[in-house]
């Protein structure tokens, strides 16, 4: 992948809804759910197949929720993204089938320190067989059923990596543990100067072979990267299964690595499924930041190495996962006001390819979280009419959120620089994130599109730069109204509201700033 994605060599951003682990267990759910993600206003469904339903006696397949999920899709007029739950989910085997689960000895387990773990170990060639012959049946199986091409996207596994250790200690992995370090593993640590794993290197003698505790030590470092070795050559044989039958893009998911927030901060309630400082607090070889290197040495199958944002530096995450994957793609997010903040600053300013807010199918959309996640997908699908050109390459994009701490930030574009202040109600402090995009239609115009904010221009060569006029927009690109007067400060700046507008203004003259979200504005330089 070149960083972006093509559906019938056109464009394609995926505003995605990822539904809940058990939305797709049923047909009838899955008829439900999709529904709700098409009444949402997502473009795309990230939807689980559970590899314990699909094989539940070994070699016979079921395919009838697939079936029924690319049948719904379709109807819909929805992109599918497959999620195979095979091996593990979050890091435990709760999915694989009762035949696996009940033999211990064909399928053998993952050890700790504590003991025996209900987990299945990476080093396992039977487990690994059985799940790349399960998963190339189900590519197959879509190959043929799916004939429009709903699926776009295939994710491996889900946030794959071992809890409540640093590595795997069972028999199987002790002999590995002391076997000698796969080339591609030393190969990569030439990319990766600044990793610990390459400190370790250098320190124990920058060998150019040996076991993994004499290359590397015995130490965080070294175990949280054995166990990512492990987990990439497993996660390679089902992605070069997969592509055999069905060439699109398959991708892994990573349980980020990051200090738990404090139990009264945003965020705590998601840190039982997130964060960890240590390897085996979060899944130990799972695809964060510093493993990436090894997992893209032993996975080259793999398209995209994507991250889970709950929580954690924003910026750092997508700027770490643009440059170490072929590209951005959040497959799970908030769905909340602050995820829809962070859906806008992923395709603008990191050039996400897509994003997908989790649990989707259960919100409420009467309520203030709900209407706020359907009007930023509302906001996120008008942007891709102007996003990309008749040339199909991609116009200069600007995207930006302003939350609690950054209330204020500047956009760089060729000919100007676009100043974005969080919009607070007339002179008060802004109670909901601002958050836009900023595309350069055409030399001197723009079309923004957003939330709760103001954009002044200035013009990087010295000049003046005014406003022509701003036009507020409809789905169709017509003109709703122009905003010359009070609504943009007599021409001085473009003002974009919150969804809800802003009432009980205490001046005496009422100012109207709803608006559709959308505006293209003309600008000249004086």
């Amino acid at each position: 992948m070149d960083g972006s994605l093509h559906i019938d060599d056109q464009p394609f951003t995926v505003l995605g809804a990822e539904l809940h682990n058990s939305s797709s267990s049923t047909a009838a759910l899955i008829k439900t759910a999709f529904e709700t993600v098409n009444a949402v206003g997502a473009n795309t469904v990230l939807a689980p197949v559970s590899w314990a339903q699909m094989e539940p006696v070994e070699g016979r397949f079921d395919f009838t929720l697939t079936s029924t999920m690319i049948a719904e899709a379709r109807k819909r007029g929805l992109k599918l993204i497959i999620l195979w739950f095979g091996s593990w989910k979050n890091g435990q085997s709760s999915y694989a089938p009762e035949w696996v689960k009940r033999d211990t000895t064909r399928f053998p387990r993952c050890s700790t320190l504590q003991g025996p773990l209900e987990v299945l170990s990476p080093f396992s060639d039977a487990a690994s067989q059985a799940d790349e012959m399960a998963f190339a049946a189900l590519a197959e199986h879509i190959s043929v059923e799916d004939k429009d091409g709903a699926v776009i996207m295939v994710q491996i596994e889900n946030e794959v990596g071992l809890l409540g250790d640093g590595r795997d200690r069972s028999a199987l992995a002790e002999e590995r543990w002391h076997s000698v370090v796969p080339d591609a593993v030393v190969r990569s640590l030439e990319d990766f100067p600044d990793s610990p794993l390459r400190r370790e290197w250098q320190k124990h003698g920058h060998l150019d072979s040996g076991t993994w505790p004499q290359l590397f030590g015995e130490n965080d470092a070294a175990e949280e990267a054995f166990m990512a070795g492990a987990y990439a050559q497993y996660v390679q044989r089902l992605a070069e299964a997969g592509r055999r039958h069905l060439p699109v893009p398959y991708f892994v998911n990573a349980w980020l690595d990051a200090p738990l927030p404090h139990p009264q901060e945003e965020g705590a309630s998601d840190s039982a499924l997130a964060g960890g400082q240590r390897p085996g607090e979060y899944p130990s070889g799972g695809p964060v930041l510093r493993v990436t290197n090894i997992w893209r040495a032993c996975a080259p199958s793999l398209s995209l190495l994507c991250p889970d944002v709950y929580f954690g530096n924003f910026d750092e995450i997508c700027a770490g996962y643009g440059t170490a994957s072929s590209g951005l793609f959040i497959p799970e997010m908030r769905r909340d006001v602050t995820g829809v903040a962070q859906m806008f600053c992923a395709i603008g300013q990191f050039r996400a390819l897509g994003v997908s807010p989790f649990g989707v199918d259960s919100l409420d959309t009467d309520t203030d979280e709900g209407r706020i996640l359907i009007d930023g997908y509302q906001l996120l699908g008008r942007a891709g009419q102007f996003l990309y050109g008749h040339d199909k390459e991609r116009r200069q994009t600007g995207g930006f959120m302003l939350l609690d701490t950054e209330e204020a930030t500047t956009l760089n574009f060729d000919d100007y620089q676009v100043s974005v202040t969080a919009h607070a109600p007339f002179g008060g402090r802004s109670q909901e994130p601002g958050y836009g995009l900023i595309i350069q239609e055409v030399p001197n115009c723009f079309v923004v599109i957003g939330r709760g904010f103001t954009a002044g221009f200035r013009a990087n060569d010295g000049a003046n730069a005014g406003i022509l006029d701003v036009a507020e927009l409809d789905e169709s690109d017509e003109v709703i109204s122009w905003r010359n007067g009070d609504e943009s400060g007599a021409g001085q700046a473009v003002r974009f509201s919150s969804l809800h507008g802003e009432a009980g203004s205490p001046l005496p003259i009422p100012i109207w700033s709803k608006s559709s979200g959308v505006m293209r504005v003309r600008l000249y330089k004086y």
